[in-house]
């Protein structure tokens, strides 16, 4: 048996994190749908929406770690949107975070070991 090279023990390791992880990254995705539909109400609360805004903030830092860097983009335009507490953004921000869940739910980090 041949000893496995670093680069397949990385993807290997990879691959288990994120199914660890695959449920908080999902968490933080649901986080910024509330934030973005508490946005649209005529008194948003601030607390969603800034958890809304934390978990892009975490989603942008931790996506590219995968390789999937266009979750990286649209969580941190996000991030930015709710930021600034701009209530005309909703149906952008609606249409970034469904783009955001499906490149998260779309995203295949395998085990090149399988």
């Amino acid at each position: 048996m041949s000893p496995t090279p670093p680069e397949a023990r990385i993807q290997a390791a990879l691959a288990d994190i994120w199914i660890r992880t695959l449920p908080v990254i999902q968490a933080r995705v649901d986080a910024i749908d509330v934030a973005i539909a508490e946005l649209a109400k005529p008194s948003p609360g601030p607390d969603l929406i800034d958890g809304g805004r934390a978990a892009a903030h975490q989603l942008s830092g931790v996506l590219g770690t995968f390789g999937l860097h266009r979750g990286t983009e649209l969580a941190r335009a996000i991030e930015e949107r709710l930021e600034s507490g701009n209530g005309d953004e909703p149906p952008r921000l609606a249409q970034q975070a469904d783009e955001l869940r499906s490149t998260v739910e779309g995203a295949r980090v395998e085990d090149e070991r399988a």
